[in-house]
């Protein structure tokens, strides 16, 4: 997976079920602020990263394993750019993806 969208919905829904939440269609749509949202979703379900049922998004093991790997990659970013660089905590999030 390349397209940085498609690993910005994967971290999205990691990040939603860590928080203890279900995962709600439209809830992650509109969390999200991309507006092919569903478009990123409908591939994602069709590349078998997630699966859609009664409007709640779960991941398939193939999606854990690529959304695990994009989360680990975000968070030593992170790191690097907080304790190395020294970056603005304000600034981290969008420097940690664009460094990603």
């Amino acid at each position: 997976m390349t397209e940085p969208s498609l690993e910005e919905m994967l971290e999205l829904i990691w990040v939603m079920e860590e928080e203890g939440n279900k995962v709600e269609k439209d809830q992650l749509i509109q969390r999200i602020q991309l507006p092919s949202a569903e478009n990123i979703l409908k591939t994602l379900h069709q590349e078998g990263y997630v699966k859609i049922a009664d409007k709640l998004v779960v991941f398939t093991h193939k999606g854990k394993t690529d959304a695990r790997l994009v989360i680990r990659r975000h968070r030593l970013a992170e790191r690097l750019l907080n304790d190395v660089l020294e970056v603005k905590e304000d600034t981290m999030d969008s420097s940690a993806c664009k460094f990603e």
